[in-house]
């Protein structure tokens, strides 16, 4: 499984709305499934790996906050399933070298 995919695939669903609704309904493993079917090569491991990596470094580098409760970043997903929130109001916080470089890290940690 890949890290690089699940970032691939989030990057996907950012920049196309179709593909982001079509997926944004889906439990995780329905998730995992059907993206598996399109050529993506990931599984919860390697979400959570990226997903955790995005949200520490929003909090600690974008947002200059404490990994608390009270991080702007909480109040961003009120409301949003979860894919959309990290599509549209995480992963677009990141140029595409920034994010690349942080699943690149994750990359090179998990080898």
């Amino acid at each position: 499984m890949s890290r690089q995919s699940f970032a691939d695939f989030l990057t996907a669903v950012a920049v196309d709305p179709v593909l982001l609704e079509r997926y944004d309904r889906f439990s995780l493993a329905q998730l995992t499934f059907h993206a598996k079917n399109a050529g993506y090569q990931f599984d919860q491991a390697d979400i959570e790996a990226v997903v955790g990596a995005l949200e520490i470094t929003t909090i600690l580098e974008k947002d200059r906050q404490e990994v608390d409760g009270n991080a702007v970043i909480w109040r961003e997903m009120w409301g949003v399933r979860h894919l959309a929130y990290l599509a549209t109001r995480v992963r677009t916080r990141f140029t595409d070298e920034e994010f690349a470089a942080l699943v690149a890290g994750l990359e090179g940690a998990a080898a």
